[in-house]
């Protein structure tokens, strides 16, 4: 079997894969794409040539992974993570429609389209209230609202400074880690946590803790969180598979709070990362994902 991934650098994540296939399947062969040289000629069926029989999609830029899932799915080739699934978790907006129509719980959430509405969306949420870029990852230009001089600072900001996508607003329900009160956020001697749970196919594969940034409410461990293994519980593995079904996704990572009322799902990746979760769990994630594409690969 031939396995391509398109890659915009050389990750950990693409190391790992290849050499984890080298190891463990000596009958595949992984082919690197680089997306800056690919040149498509999307009005010629024939545009676009080569013995893979699957791609793997690992671009860091997102916008990117979008349109070149789209391209080779037009050419008939299968890529994980598909065109779909990228296109629904890379827009907030749309990835929690999505969840929402699938009966995923997800905290409360509101759109707005003016600085003025936004604050009215954020006095019917009551503070605390997160404010989140439509597009972005790792953690970035999100940030906890506690006042109405905060609000507005960022509001301003992000009306003045910020590209057309940046004036959605996406607003939500603040959701109190366990151990946290609201009052610990702004004196930091209590360490809040979420979950991340990693999906491959019809399975939870692995999950972490991932613990908060020192003097930040974000956990992302590419900012600095801390993680450890968390154990899969069967309230987890329902929602993580539902939220998975919901965008279409085949591997992604489910972001998860422990609420007061139980789970509740904050985001889905379609293009996970898992240096973090290997590490902290030592399940041998890109064994496992291989494993899945060449079960699911027709050659």
């Amino acid at each position: 079997m031939n396995i391509g991934i398109v890659i915009n650098t050389i990750t950990f994540e693409a190391r790992e894969l290849i050499n984890t296939a080298a190891k463990y399947f000596p009958d595949v062969k992984i082919e690197l794409f680089k997306n800056d040289d690919f040149k498509f000629d999307i009005t010629d069926d024939n545009g676009f040539k080569t013995d893979v029989d699957v791609f793997l999609q690992r671009s860091i830029s997102m916008t990117r992974a979008v349109y070149t899932s789209f391209i080779l799915e037009g050419y008939g080739y299968r890529v994980v993570s598909s065109h779909d699934t990228l296109s629904i978790t890379e827009d907030k907006l749309k990835m929690t429609s999505h969840l929402k129509r699938h009966h995923v719980p997800t905290p409360r959430t509101m759109i707005a389209f003016t600085k003025e509405t936004a604050m009215d969306a954020i006095h019917d949420l009551e503070y605390p209230v997160i404010i989140k870029p439509v597009s972005g990852s790792w953690g970035r230009l999100v940030a906890m609202l506690e006042n109405d001089r905060a609000a507005t600072a960022v509001l301003e900001d992000r009306e003045e400074l910020g590209t057309v996508y940046h004036k959605i607003y996406y607003l939500q329900d603040f959701v109190h880690k366990p151990g946290r009160s609201v009052d610990q956020y702004i004196d930091g001697d209590t360490v809040g946590r979420d979950i991340r749970a990693f999906v491959i196919g019809d399975e939870v594969a692995s999950a972490m803790y991932r613990y908060e940034v020192p003097n930040d409410f974000r956990s992302n461990v590419t900012l600095g969180g801390r993680a450890e293994a968390y154990h899969i519980t069967p309230e987890l593995e329902n929602i993580a598979l539902k939220a998975a079904r919901a965008v279409k996704g085949e591997i992604v990572g489910v972001d998860l709070m422990e609420s007061d009322k139980g789970l509740v799902v904050v985001e889905v990746n379609g293009s996970p990362q898992f240096q973090g979760i290997m590490k902290s769990t030592g399940i041998n994630i890109p064994k496992r994902i291989l494993e899945y594409i060449i079960r699911t690969t027709k050659r």
